[in-house]
């Protein structure tokens, strides 16, 4: 599992926030490939390949963590890690 821990107070109150009404969802269920937010203003998004997940606060990773993993681990192809942007 690889959770992105540069967060301010500030940030995870603001995510808590602006995610309260948004489903909750247990890690279990989530299908491999997407993200979903599992409470308090975080998120998970797995990997498609296989059940590594990368916790992150908001809807979308602030650090590309789950494709830093495909890329060490699967070898997937994926702009601005080891394929250029276009």
């Amino acid at each position: 599992m690889v959770t992105v821990k540069q967060f301010n107070d500030e940030e995870r109150a603001y995510a808590k926030h602006l995610y309260r009404n948004t489903p909750v969802y247990k890690v279990e269920d989530i299908p491999r490939g997407m993200s979903a937010h599992v409470g308090d203003g975080w998120w998970v998004t797995k990997c498609r390949e296989c059940d590594e997940v990368a916790h992150h606060l908001g809807s979308r990773p602030r650090y590309w963590t789950i494709d830093e993993h495909k890329v060490a681990v699967h070898h997937i192809a994926v702009a601005g890690l080891n394929q250029p942007l276009l």
